[in-house]
């Protein structure tokens, strides 16, 4: 769950929970940090699977890191400014896009006309 929720303070008591006895609590840290990424937790996570002689654990750390490559890759779209569900620019209220926008696009309209006629 902290995963999904890219709580990033969670990443401390999540590699402490590495060395957790149960299998189940050590798989749900390393999908949890795959999913909240940062500094430091690929080397954590290629390190773990190094070290592991459990091929389920191997495939399941392998797993995570392909997350987290998707994860860190998702990261790259909070670059560009784009527009939400309500069609705010990173929930601003600035139309000032937009409108040079529709002004390229009446434009276009525009010279389409001029060559038609």
């Amino acid at each position: 769950a902290a995963g999904e929720l890219e709580i990033t303070d969670a990443v401390d008591t999540l590699l402490e929970l590495l060395d957790d006895a149960h299998e189940d609590v050590r798989d749900a840290a390393i999908w949890s940090l795959s999913q909240i990424g940062g500094e430091g937790v690929r080397k954590t996570l290629e390190k773990l699977q190094e070290e592991t002689d459990d091929d389920e654990e191997v495939e399941f750390i392998e797993s995570a890191l392909d997350n987290l490559s998707f994860t860190e890759d998702l990261e790259l779209f909070t670059i560009f400014d784009l527009p939400n569900a309500n069609g705010d620019l990173s929930g601003e209220d600035d139309d000032e896009e937009f409108d040079l926008l529709d002004k390229l696009d009446d434009d276009d309209i525009e010279d389409d006309e001029d060559t038609v006629e």
